[in-house]
């Protein structure tokens, strides 16, 4: 409980500072990450949004292998 309040902080902290620098190569890393949060509260859906827009993401960036292994996680 406690830990994924933590985990949950410092993955808002890390879209603030994607956000603040327009920097958005972490941004699937993010997605990823929101989504293995979610499905550890058991928000099926919320982790489900987050881990296809992590996919899109790779896509965008030509990371096939990542979106390979992604896919495994669907």
């Amino acid at each position: 409980g406690a830990a994924l309040g933590r985990i949950e902080e410092a993955l808002a902290r890390c879209q603030e500072l994607i956000d603040e620098t327009g920097n958005g190569i972490f941004q699937p890393e993010v997605c990823e990450c929101r989504s293995r949060a979610a499905a550890l509260r058991g928000d099926s859906p919320a982790a489900q949004r987050e881990l296809v827009q992590a996919r899109e993401l790779k896509g965008d960036m030509g990371a096939t292998a990542q979106i390979e292994r992604l896919a495994g996680d669907a």
